[in-house]
């Protein structure tokens, strides 16, 4: 045997995604490219089996061992630059809900997928993840996938404002190891930044924080948790349906401001659990917006602390938004 002399860069593992055109059923072709801080963290979870059975001797035999992936829940994490053509794949999967003029999630939100469902051409069904590997023919590819979980960052002291993103990835399909895609489609070139709600008609409210609605805005947060759940077996164990919002669909927030006449209620709306509407826009209003989102009946969920943000005094505000009566919990476009 030699030794092998290639070495590798961690910036040469590359992601990527697309919608399936069948639930649970591996798609290849053109796959979208995800512009990753580095390689993707995947948890593969097998059934392993290595303890001792009856046998002569004290000591566990190879005979014993036991390992299946059958039925087991696959996670996968990454983080990275987020631009549209990603955003609107991850937003669109973690709601389950296509976007219109906006993604609107309702109160009454209700979300499931059949494993097998054919033909689809939409984001809120499954997806397939490659975890693209520069060695050999040996790129793993996960259909089946759902985003569990998604946390969008921006920071006007980070990376010029830029959208950053976290998410989780699972799905009870099995691996497929393969060539790399041949031609999958490059990063989206459109970048959204906080300081896109700069604009002259943008809109940055915090209604009932303060005497009046508008704040200044420093940095914001936003977590979608779909709290994904199989059912079934399915062939494979790859189960038969997946159910979202199990048992609820959450969206929360933390929004840092400026300390000032407009955001110093916060505590006095925490006290007394009064509901915040938050509306951040980068035109008059969402619908004629191309980047934004209006949160509905937020609740305050912790004590707002000042903090010294260069020199100045901010808050960070942490929002958990509820379902109204009737009507629209949430409201994002992207």
């Amino acid at each position: 045997m030699t030794i092998d002399p290639t070495a590798y860069a961690l910036s040469e593992w590359r992601a990527a995604i697309i919608a399936e055109t069948t639930a649970g059923t591996i798609n290849k072709t053109s796959m979208q490219l995800v512009n990753i801080d580095g390689p993707a963290t995947i948890t593969r979870n097998p059934t392993l089996f290595t303890g001792v059975r009856s046998g002569i001797g004290r000591t566990a035999k190879a005979a014993d061992v036991y390992a299946s992936e059958y039925g087991m829940e696959k996670t996968i994490q990454m983080s990275g630059l987020l631009d549209t053509a990603v955003g609107l794949i991850l937003m669109e999967n973690v709601t389950g809900i296509e976007k219109s003029t906006t993604i609107d999630i309702p109160g009454n939100y209700t979300n499931e997928i059949k494993i097998g469902e054919t033909p689809i051409s939409d984001n809120i069904h499954t997806l397939s993840f490659c975890n693209i590997i520069p060695e050999g023919d040996k790129s793993e590819f996960y259909p089946g996938c759902v985003v569990d979980e998604l946390k969008v960052t921006m920071d006007a002291a980070n990376d010029g404002g830029r959208w950053h993103f976290d998410t989780t990835l699972k799905t009870r399909a099995n691996v497929e190891v393969a060539a790399a895609p041949t031609t999958p489609v490059a990063f989206g070139t459109t970048r959204r930044s906080i300081f896109d709600f700069g604009a002259a008609a943008a809109v940055v409210s915090f209604a009932t924080l303060g005497g009046a609605a508008d704040a200044i805005l420093d940095s914001l947060e936003l977590n979608f948790k779909g709290n994904v759940q199989w059912g079934g077996l399915g062939v494979n164990g790859v189960g038969q349906t997946i159910n979202r919002g199990m048992p609820k669909f959450e969206i929360t927030g933390v929004f840092g401001l400026k300390f000032d006449a407009n955001t110093v209620d916060s505590n006095t709306i925490y006290r007394t659990g009064t509901p915040v509407v938050v509306r951040i826009h980068n035109a008059a209003s969402l619908e004629t917006s191309n980047f934004g989102f209006i949160g509905y009946n937020g609740t305050i969920t912790a004590d707002v602390n000042q903090e010294d943000v260069r020199s100045g005094a901010y808050v960070k505000v942490p929002i958990d938004f509820e379902a109204p009566a009737s009507g629209n919990m949430f409201q994002i476009v992207i």
